[in-house]
């Protein structure tokens, strides 16, 4: 139990760097970050969290491939 929200705040500080910093490596760093918040939330059976992340994954991705930070 501590691992998977050990592995959901490390998801969110990728996330976070990925969105605030704008480097090539911002599109993976969100993609990475969101599909470990995804997974483990799903494993501690968060469907909430899991849901909403999904969401969060499809505009963040958009945002950054259009250009926009």
């Amino acid at each position: 139990m501590n691992e998977h929200k050990f592995m959901i705040y490390l998801g969110l500080t990728l996330v976070g760097l990925g969105v605030l910093i704008d480097t090539p490596l911002s599109f993976p760093l969100v993609l990475v970050g969101n599909l470990l918040i995804i997974f483990y939330s799903i494993m501690d059976r968060n469907w909430e969290l899991a849901i909403i992340t999904f969401f969060m994954l499809w505009f963040q991705s958009i945002r950054i491939l259009m250009g926009g930070l």
